[in-house]
């Protein structure tokens, strides 16, 4: 057997990667790539994490922390969205660029 071909199976089946003498970024970490029926808007748990199936640039599909809606935000936080009045109290000195 080739030596490629020994390390990715070493990969493959958890084996150190250090022992076949592929040092890198991750170490000794193994890694097992793994295919999912998946369609856009799908959520996916991996590690107790929640991700959202999103489209790519190439027109596959990819997975990313899920957008939190702002009242869920305010719901967790104890907090509610401030006033206009104190909007326009608490910004009125930032610079802005007259775009609307």
């Amino acid at each position: 057997m080739e030596e490629t071909a020994q390390a990715a199976l070493l990969a493959v089946s958890g084996a150190g990667l250090v022992s076949a003498g592929l040092r890198g970024y991750h170490g000794s970490m193994a890694t097992a790539v793994k295919r999912l029926d998946l369609a856009v808007g799908e959520f996916v748990e991996i590690a107790g994490r929640r991700y959202e199936v999103v489209p790519d640039r190439e027109g596959g599909v990819t997975i990313e922390p899920p957008i939190t809606p702002v009242a869920q935000l305010h719901a967790r936080r104890g907090t509610k969205p401030a006033s206009t009045e104190d909007f326009e109290r608490l910004s009125a000195d930032v610079p802005h660029d007259d775009e609307g």
